[in-house]
This record gives structure tokens, C-alpha cells and sequence, in this order.
């Protein structure tokens, strides 16, 4: 596909993007962009902004310049665009973005390839108009002495899927990096790692900031330097101080569940942060989400935390709204919707994963709202009768599913089937009785390496 950028065709909202999304995420296109108005008045959108344009800004210049130049100016550009279109393989455009990708390998969490991110972007976002509120009255406070806007919040609050509603709609130039932690991807929660994504999404939004990377001596040999601190510094902190500044608005970078990012009680990227951050222009904040986990509280101790509060009414307004969306065919006849609502408010105890699930067994007719007394207490209620449904049998359970259960909770990173299948010495038939009635919370998933099982929510762990 491809897609050709000017301020008109990427404005927002407009249909054009809306087409770019359906390419990217429903069709899974391979989508080449061509910029025919300049880089700072298009803005790319960040579901492409990774991607190398070819660069024919400069459009009417060569047209004006006289018919033998703009010929062959337009057959040089028509003859690349060919090429890429025609190749076998999917190729980019030669330019500064593709050069920088190859120093810095970034990981992929863009929107064009991160799945949990465009999963998260499916569902409808219902209410959390206070939480942009609270982000948009940090980001244009006259005080800019703090960088990071930390928004804490329980288990199934729903903070990764604001982060992602955050960082896709929050303004078309506004947010310019995100990355989301995943304690079972390794190169998700390294913080070396983590950094060079950062710098590779802000040198495809920035380009003053981009030209001042390409300058930089050891932009090639960016695996000499060992530590998180070094690579923060010399790749993001002290370029951007070099950067342009005048009048410019404060950009955000999104970090969501920096709790996924530590281990045995050490969390590096959150240490880096809490040292190195205010070293940032202060025309950059980071909005970060994560758990109250010590490893984050403790380096952030500074720091006034956004306390994402279940018993707030502003919370429970929200997932009123939801439950009433979602419920709707069930609850539109009956003259008790009201109290229903309430009563299911109440057993949530203000998690909105607890409320998603909820709505999810009563249209699969595993929950009825003609037995309130059978609601469930809070998310471990909701999982507890998932697995009384499943394994109605307990000392069967017990004896064949638990210990699986353990070892693959026991796994730092996801478990690979086929060990889970040696470990337990069961044939493949054994193999498909255990993973298909836990599928809901504990999905096989393919990787690179093959498959692997791991639960759907850090929440299941506890």
C-alpha cells in the first residue's frame, strides 16, 4: 500500500488515517509512505511514523525549475517507488530513518506490529475523560520542574489499556514514544533496550533531534556502552538538550507498567529514570504507568504519585457507564437495572478488569443476573469460578492441573509447551485436554522459538 502524506491526508480526525489503520491492523499491509508536503507540517500519524518516507516534499521546486530537471528528478523517484513496490521482499525507502533503525534496533512496539497494543486499541475506551484531563493539566502547567507524571494504580485498573487509548488518540503530535513493559518479553523490560526504542521513535517524530543522532561518533557502536545510564545520556538526554526549543510545547513519551520491567527486587529502567530523567529539556515529560510494587515505589519515592483510586466516584462512574453499555440486551427489560448495576459496581470493588470479565460471562451464559447472590467477590472471584466451571472435579484438579499450573507461573518468562509436555511425560492428546479449557487465561501463543502458555493477566499469578 501506499500512502501518500500531506497535511490534508493525515489530518485528525479524517478518513484517511482511518484507512491506514484498517491497512496496518485489520489487513496487516505492508504500507510504503511518500511525505509530498515537508516533515514539520504533515506530522506522520505514530501508527507509521517508523517508517522511511520517500522524501518529494520539494515537489514544486523541481517543477518549477525548468522541464529538464523536474523530468529527471520525477523519473528518479517514480523508478524507487517502482522498485519497492515490485520487490519480492518488503523493502524500504533509503533515508536517515532507516539508517538510524539499523544503529539502534529498536524493539518492535510500534502500532503498525505490537499485537497487545492494537488488541488493547480494539476495545471501545468508556469514560477516563478525568484521567486525560489530569495528564493535559500536567503537560501545560507553567511548572515545569518535574518530568515524570506517575499514574499508580491496582491490578485490572485498566492502566495499559488508557496508556494505549493515551498514546494513540492523545493528540496527533503530542505523544511522541511509547513503550510497553512485558515481564515475560525480555527485550521489553531491558532497560538498554527500552532506551534505543525510545530514540528511534523520537528521531522519526523530531527531525532536528534525528540529524543531531546521525552526528553522533559512536551512533554505530552503541553496544559499547554497557549500562542504562550511558545510552540514556548519550542518546536521548543530551541530544535534546541540543535540540531546537524555542516556543515548543511539551511532548510526552508514554511508558505503561514500569512494574514489569524489574526482577528479584531490582528494577533498573525505574532506578535510571528516577536519577536521570530531570537531565531531560524540560520541554519533555514522561507519563509512566505501574503497581504499587516496592522496586518502582522506592527509586520514585520523590515523586507525588496520580493515585489511580478504585473507591473514587469519578471510577466508578466510569465502569457504570461500561456495564451498562455491555449489558445493555440483558438489562434494557428488566425494572431492577439500576440496582443490578450497583450491586455488580459493588462486587467489582472498582477494577474494570473484573467488570470486562463479568459482562464476558454473562453474554457466554455462564453468569445470570437473575442470581445476584451468585456474583462473584472482586477479580479473584471472577477467576476462582472460571476454574470451578472448568474443573468441576477438585481433586482431579489437584492432582493434573495444579502443578502444571505452578510451574508455569513459576517460569520467569513464558514456559515453552514442549517442556511443559516433557515435565509432565503427557502425550500430545494429554497436552491439547490440559491447554484447551484453560485457553482464556492461559492462551498458547506462537513465538519465534515455537509455542508457549502464559497467563493472560499478571494478576493470575497472585
Amino acid at each position: 500500500m501506499l500512502s501518500f502524506l500531506s497535511k490534508h491526508s493525515t489530518r485528525d480526525p479524517g478518513v484517511c488515517l482511518d484507512e491506514i489503520a484498517i491497512a496496518i491492523g485489520v489487513q496487516g499491509g505492508n504500507i510504503q509512505t511518500i511525505l509530498v508536503e515537508s516533515e514539520a507540517e504533515v506530522k506522520p500519524p505514530a501508527s507509521i511514523s517508523h517508517i522511511q518516507w520517500l522524501d518529494m516534499h520539494d515537489w514544486q521546486e523541481w517543477r518549477a525549475s525548468g522541464e529538464a530537471a523536474w523530468e529527471k528528478w520525477y523519473q528518479e523517484k517514480i523508478a524507487e517507488i517502482i522498485r519497492v513496490v515490485e520487490s519480492d521482499e518488503s523493502r524500504k525507502f533509503a533515508g536517515e530513518i532507516r539508517t538510524l533503525e539499523e544503529y539502534l534496533k529498536p524493539v518492535v512496539s510500534d502500532f503498525a506490529a505490537d499485537a497487545r497494543i492494537q488488541k488493547l486499541l480494539e476495545k471501545k475506551l468508556t469514560g477516563r475523560a478525568w484521567l486525560f484531563e489530569a495528564v493535559e493539566k500536567w503537560r501545560t502547567a507553567a511548572d515545569r520542574s518535574s518530568r515524570i507524571f506517575w499514574m499508580m494504580g491496582v491490578p485490572g485498573f485498566g492502566k495499559s489499556f488508557f496508556a494505549a487509548h493515551l498514546a494513540h488518540f492523545y493528540g496527533r503530535g503530542t505523544v511522541i514514544g511509547v513503550h510497553f513493559c512485558a515481564y515475560d518479553k525480555p527485550d521489553h523490560r531491558s532497560a538498554p533496550r527500552i532506551i534505543r526504542t525510545l530514540a528511534f521513535q523520537l528521531a522519526t517524530r523530531l527531525p532536528d533531534y534525528r540529524k543531531l543522532l546521525l552526528t553522533l561518533p559512536e551512533i554505530a557502536e552503541l553496544d559499547r556502552k554497557q549500562t542504562a545510564a550511558e545510552l540514556f545520556d548519550y542518546l536521548l538526554a543530551n541530544p535534546l538538550k541540543l535540540s531546537i526549543t524555542g516556543g515548543r510545547e511539551r511532548l510526552l513519551i508514554v511508558i505503561d507498567a514500569l512494574d514489569e520491567a524489574g526482577g528479584d527486587g531490582h528494577n533498573e529502567l525505574v532506578e535510571m529514570l528516577a536519577r536521570h530523567a530531570p537531565s531531560l529539556p524540560d520541554w519533555i515529560g514522561l507519563v509512566v504507568t505501574s503497581r504499587p510494587e516496592s522496586d518502582v515505589r522506592a527509586p520514585l519515592q520523590g515523586l507525588n504519585p496520580f493515585v489511580l483510586d478504585t473507591a473514587t466516584e469519578a471510577n466508578r462512574a466510569d465502569l457504570r457507564e461500561y456495564l451498562r453499555h455491555e449489558l445493555a440486551p440483558q438489562l434494557q427489560p428488566r425494572p431492577d437495572a439500576n440496582r443490578l448495576v450497583e450491586q455488580i459496581l459493588e462486587k467489582s470493588e472498582g477494577v474494570f478488569l473484573y467488570a470486562e470479565r463479568f459482562c464476558d460471562d454473562v453474554q457466554h451464559g455462564h453468569l445470570s443476573l437473575d442470581h445476584p447472590d451468585q456474583f462473584p467477590q472482586g477479580l479473584g472471584g471472577i477467576f476462582f469460578q472460571y476454574f470451578q466451571r472448568q474443573f468441576p472435579d477438585m481433586e482431579k484438579f489437584r492432582k493434573d492441573v495444579h502443578p502444571a499450573l505452578r510451574a508455569i507461573l513459576a517460569a520467569r518468562e513464558p514456559l515453552p509447551v514442549e517442556i511443559l509436555q516433557r515435565l509432565f511425560n503427557w502425550q500430545d492428546e494429554e497436552l491439547r485436554d490440559f491447554t484447551r479449557p484453560l485457553a482464556s487465561l492461559f492462551p498458547v501463543a506462537k513465538e519465534a522459538s515455537g509455542e508457549v502458555i502464559k497467563p493472560c493477566h499478571k494478576s493470575l499469578a497472585r
